[in-house]
């Protein structure tokens, strides 16, 4: 931990898209960050989204403070429009008030849309420097979850305008993936710098080594169950193999597909679904799984790849975003094209039946969790010094 003379001089505020129910479902990965980050810095302010509808507020420490602000969200395109318009004039009313309370001097803000744009908005009104975190390709989501359709192009036309805007206006982007930016690199003559994830190690430690007795072996997904994270595809591939009795799937997230995973559960396909978890709750789940399996159609470097790595979970996930630099395939784990259940039925079978494999893997996932993140903090102290 720095001492007070040694941590670098300013405020900074995070703009996060993450989202919590409440206050008491903290501390998480986001949070965790941002303790470490206040370690480093003289005051951190952490704002994030609340889809309870609720403007709630915390001081986790004398120099952290967070606040939610209520999130719309629908699943129709025309009605998320409507909605992103009231969320971005209530967030940037909230953001410049925050910024203001706290004498911010320096806002980070996560991706385009949720992150990006009330800052920009309150950057220009307040006089201030800002940095983007790139963590996906949030055109392709629209792309993925909306179609092809008229308004949906129209959204992903106004949206590359609204990249540009606001990356060249940023003093440095960041992103957890090579091919985020190159992609980036387009639209701004600003620094553009890859960077590791995040992982807190001390929540995500090395679980016991895998038994590879007769037991069944037990399959976990966990993120948004929402098409560009493969779900359904997963669905797919379980359904394929419903006649083993040598495996499980536990699900865990919230999405727009939770009925595709409560009618295949109910329809004899071995799934269980354990909710929508609270972050600090992920460690316990990983712990208790063996396989974590992540089909993707679109990604930037999936945090909860890195913490199942941290924890000795192998794991199973499409070829996308930043995903092939840190599982190498065969020793962390297998990689599989997206969108081909088939393959990912394939890869599933071949470690049911190769236990050894899963327990070989295992031993070395957290060494390679570690050699990617384990800089992370120190990284991003030399970032901030050299920028701000």
């Amino acid at each position: 931990m720095q001492s007070e003379k040694e941590k670098l001089p300013f405020h900074l505020c995070i703009v996060s898209q993450w989202r919590f129910d409440d206050l008491d479902s903290i501390p998480g990965k986001p949070i965790s960050e941002a303790i470490r980050l206040a370690e480093t810095v003289k005051k951190v302010v952490f704002v994030c989204y609340n889809e309870e509808g609720k403007y709630l507020s915390k001081r986790l420490a004398p120099n952290l403070f967070v606040y939610t602000v209520p999130l719309l969200m629908s699943n129709s395109l025309v009605h998320t429009l409507k909605n992103m318009l009231t969320q971005f004039t209530s967030m940037t009313s909230f953001l410049c008030k925050i910024v203001e309370q706290h004498e911010i001097d320096f806002i980070r803000a996560e991706n385009i849309i949720l992150g990006g744009i009330p800052t920009y908005i309150c950057s220009k009104l307040s006089a201030l420097q800002y940095a983007i975190w790139l963590a996906g390709f949030e055109d392709r989501v629209i792309k993925i979850r909306y179609g092809d359709g008229i308004v949906s192009k129209i959204i992903q036309g106004l949206f590359t305008l609204l990249r540009k805007r606001i990356l060249s206006s940023s003093e440095f982007a960041v992103g957890v993936s090579a091919e985020l930016l190159e992609e980036s690199k387009m639209y701004t003559q600003s620094p553009v710098i890859l960077t590791p994830n995040f992982v807190d190690f001390e929540s995500f430690r090395q679980k016991d080594e895998y038994d590879a007795g007769q037991g069944l072996i037990r399959l976990v997904y966990i993120g948004r169950l929402e098409s560009e994270k493969g779900i359904d595809i997963l669905l797919e591939a379980v359904d394929m193999i419903k006649h083993r009795d040598d495996f499980i799937l536990h699900v865990v997230g919230w999405g727009s597909l939770l009925d595709n995973v409560l009618n295949a559960s109910k329809n004899g396909t071995p799934i269980e679904y354990l909710g929508k978890k609270p972050h600090k709750e992920i460690p316990r789940v990983l712990f208790t799984s063996d396989i974590l399996i992540l089909p993707s159609l679109t990604e930037g470097m999936p945090a909860v790849i890195l913490e199942a790595l941290a924890t000795g979970t192998p794991v199973i996930a499409s070829s996308v975003g930043q995903i092939p630099s840190v599982i190498r395939h065969q020793k962390e784990g297998i990689l599989i094209q997206p969108n081909d259940a088939d393959q990912l039925r394939q890869a599933i079978e071949s470690l049911l039946d190769n236990r050894e494999m899963i327990r070989d893997m295992g031993r070395q996932t957290r060494k390679r969790a570690m050699d990617i993140s384990g800089k992370y903090m120190a990284f991003h102290r030399a970032l901030f010094k050299k920028f701000v």
